[in-house]
């Protein structure tokens, strides 16, 4: 990830409740050691919107491909080969 790049949000808002539920410290540290930053670093915040960024251009990539598909068919699909982590 190259903070270069980053994209402007447009006016998109992530809130972090809702990305990360009762685990934001634990998603934070992780991106913070993954490039090797303290977790109060302000790169952090940005590092996590560009994969965020990413992963959703990546599925609107797969989605815009299966042309006709339904979006519930994509969602079956994507547990059963393990892409999507499901918790019984």
């Amino acid at each position: 990830m190259d903070l270069n790049r980053i994209q402007n949000s447009a006016g998109k808002e992530y809130r972090t409740t809702v990305l990360f539920g009762k685990h934001v410290e634990s998603y934070v540290s992780m991106v913070a050691v993954k490039y090797q930053l303290h977790r109060t670093n302000k790169d952090v915040s940005r590092l996590i919107k560009m994969h965020l960024d990413d992963g959703i251009e990546a599925l609107y990539g797969e989605v815009s491909e299966a042309k006709g598909a339904e979006p519930f068919d994509l969602l079956v699909q994507g547990i059963d080969t393990g892409l999507i982590p499901f918790k019984h």
